[in-house]
């Protein structure tokens, strides 16, 4: 691409070659192009989670978490839409323990412990290890917050009592 051999340490022009890569299915290409503004950028975030998605676009899901995980919890590049897509992933994976890590350390970070969404989610990870109590606490609280949700945490509760 031409833009990156005029300008090959402009990060921006650098990304957008790597999304093109990857559109391509070129991932070899794609993987060697964010290493390179990986090894460029160690200090900051956003290359490490670019990085990790462009791994598990090429089919290494297991390392493309690893390194999106450090981008959100080692170098806070946090977005609660990031944190929600690598708990999917580890969702798929039955990674529940590591889920609910994610989403107390979250709580820990910004004004996240502000906002419903991370207790909600926290409420159903723990209902779905079975530890009831800290599901109810944890709806309680994104109920507390977010009091547009009591009709759902009224179904969830239901659901909980249905399946005791």
């Amino acid at each position: 691409m031409r833009g990156h051999a005029l300008a090959p340490d402009r990060q921006d022009v650098a990304y957008f070659l790597a999304r093109a890569l990857l559109a391509q299915k070129k991932f070899t290409e794609a993987l060697a192009v964010h290493r390179d503004i990986l090894i460029k950028n160690p200090t900051v975030g956003e290359p490490e989670w670019l990085y990790g998605l462009a791994l598990i676009a090429a089919g290494n899901r297991q390392a493309g978490m690893r390194f999106a995980y450090n981008a959100v919890f080692h170098y806070r590049v946090v977005a609660l839409n990031k944190v929600i897509y690598l708990a999917e992933l580890y969702a798929q994976e039955g990674a529940y323990d590591i889920m609910i890590d994610m989403f107390e350390r979250l709580l820990t970070i910004g004004d996240f412990s502000r906002q419903a969404t991370p207790y909600a989610r926290l409420a159903a990870l723990y209902a779905q290890v079975g530890q009831r109590e800290k599901a109810l606490q944890y709806l309680e609280r994104a109920v507390m917050l977010d009091p547009t949700l009591q009709a759902e945490a009224e179904a969830f509760l239901s659901s909980l009592k249905a399946n005791e």
